[in-house]
């Protein structure tokens, strides 16, 4: 009796430890691997310096002559062109898995619509074998913590919205009418504002991953006031500034850094 105890004991802790291990595996964060690649005009970029400036990077691994990778360059430019093209907040790299030379590449993504930076990985062939890449098209939205997600490319808008939408949620029952005038990221975060009656005020900066940066809560008289959020320059990226009135949401805004 205590030996088929002992037996079956062990057979459901196996199954629990499996259980565990399988959960951990489908909620896993997973790193993206971290390289440099010259574009097809000579400008070399390092994913994790681009990423440590608060970017969001796309990557679209693509092969010249293949259809569903060029009605993905047509599909993709509007994220690009919705984040102003030009690489400030947002990159889309094209990255070309078959040995197309720059000016191949080059007429490929024009073709198609396209007018985010394309690389050619001859030379590089290790970044396919990094982000295995077997196929092609394949979509990749890496944020800015270096975590990514794999995605169809009728799916890249949606994740990358969610990286700049993913800010805690807060109370706005009892807005006030206090409000921000102006915001001015410059040399420091600099925040005209206006108190409608004394009362205690509080900022709230977050980056777009939701992390709270900084949180500064003053006494204010009823006015125009202006405040330094922040001693220091922040880094390029978008963020959302949140004004509170004893503690309830009076204001919100989102504003870039370059």
């Amino acid at each position: 009796m205590n030996e088929l105890y002992k037996k079956t004991s062990k057979k459901i802790w196996g199954l629990i430890v499996f259980v565990l291990f399988i959960f951990s595996i489908g909620y896993a964060q997973i790193i993206a691997p971290d390289f440099s690649l010259t574009d097809t005009h000579g400008n070399t970029y390092h994913l994790y310096q681009e990423l440590d400036a608060g970017k969001i990077v796309v990557l679209d691994f693509f092969t010249i002559g293949c259809g569903p990778c060029a009605n993905g360059i047509y599909m993709i430019e509007p994220v690009w062109q919705n984040a102003g093209a030009d690489g400030s907040h947002l990159w889309i790299w094209g990255i070309e898995s078959f040995y197309g030379t720059n000016s191949a590449i080059d007429s490929f993504i024009s073709n198609n619509g396209g007018s985010f930076p394309g690389f050619s990985t001859i030379g590089n062939e290790a970044i396919l074998a990094l982000y295995q890449i077997s196929y092609t098209p394949r979509y990749f939205v890496i944020r800015p913590d270096r975590s990514m997600k794999t995605v169809t490319v009728d799916h890249v808008q949606e994740a990358v919205n969610s990286v700049l939408s993913a800010v805690p949620e807060m109370s706005a029952d009892q807005p006030g009418k206090s409000q921000l005038i102006r915001i001015t990221p410059v040399d420091q975060l600099s925040v005209k504002y206006y108190s409608k009656n004394d009362n205690k005020i509080s900022f709230e900066l977050y980056d777009m991953l939701g992390n709270l940066k900084n949180k500064i809560t003053v006494s204010a008289t009823k006015g125009y006031h202006t405040i330094d959020l922040m001693s220091a320059k922040l880094v390029p990226g978008y963020y959302i500034l949140r004004m509170l009135e004893n503690s309830y949401l009076c204001d919100i805004k989102k504003f870039t850094v370059n």
